[in-house]
């Protein structure tokens, strides 16, 4: 169910647009960049999901949501979900953004 908020709150965000490589920590703009480990990770999310997720969690992540706070947010975000990779996926995405692969 959280994910799904996480979603929602990901659409409001798209409209202010995507972060540029200069907002991005360091200008490394792979961390944004949907990849063959994300994509195992989340095999059941869609190339455009996954790009929504990383753009969502670099937002927060520029708002000073620290990297232990996202993980501990995993099981909570993942409550209910179908998905039963959700956690690995999340984890994997967060990793990426946070630099912590």
């Amino acid at each position: 169910m959280k994910l799904r908020v996480l979603f929602a709150a990901a659409a409001a965000l798209s409209m202010a647009g995507c972060p540029t490589e200069t907002q991005t920590a360091g200008g490394d703009a792979s961390r944004l960049a949907v990849n063959d480990a994300l994509r195992n990770a989340c095999s059941s999310f869609s190339e455009s999901r996954l790009e929504q997720l990383l753009a969502d969690l670099d937002s927060e992540r520029q708002s000073g949501v620290t990297f232990d706070q996202q993980t501990q947010m995993i099981a909570d975000s993942c409550l209910g979900e179908q998905d039963d990779n959700c956690e690995d996926c999340l984890r994997q995405a967060i990793s990426q953004v946070y630099g912590q692969s």
